[in-house]
């Protein structure tokens, strides 16, 4: 996979993230790049559903993104909640270890967050919980790569 083209499609994720969507689910399935996108800043958005990890409980997915790089999907979601970020990595961490998925990454402190990642088969997912300092809620995305 092409170094640049995750960059793009990250860049793309994380600027529908910051701007945020007024309007209840809006779907964007015409980008150059093939990008399907679903995104609601203010609400729930449905859990995408051939996703092979769970929505972390107590929070709302706000963006979803699916799309193709040069011979691997790209899907990531993103949730908020009011839970810590140690916590939304220890959920998903013990989630792989119990549904067996290969650990890479345990659930660890990266100094401006929490992160852990784990392989199945051809998927690779990442975890990443943030939450800034005085916010009162994590900002935790799950991205999943998967080789074909």
């Amino acid at each position: 996979m092409h170094p640049k083209s995750i960059v793009l499609t990250g860049c793309l994720f994380l600027s529908l993230v910051i701007c945020g969507c007024s309007t209840a689910m809006q779907e964007f399935s015409k980008l150059s790049n093939g990008t399907r996108v679903t995104a609601n800043s203010a609400d729930n958005i449905k859990w995408p559903e051939d996703f092979p990890v769970p929505q972390y409980t107590a929070s709302r997915a706000t963006v979803a993104t699916d799309t193709d790089v040069e011979g691997t999907r790209i899907r990531s979601a993103l949730q908020v909640t009011k839970d810590g970020p140690q916590d939304c990595c220890k959920f998903y961490a013990d989630w792989f270890e119990k549904n067996g998925w290969t650990v890479k990454t345990p659930s660890m402190d990266v100094g401006v967050g929490w992160t852990t990642a784990a392989e199945k088969g051809n998927d690779t997912i990442t975890v990443t919980a943030l939450q800034p300092k005085g916010s009162p809620e994590t900002t935790l995305t799950v991205n999943i790569s998967t080789k074909k």
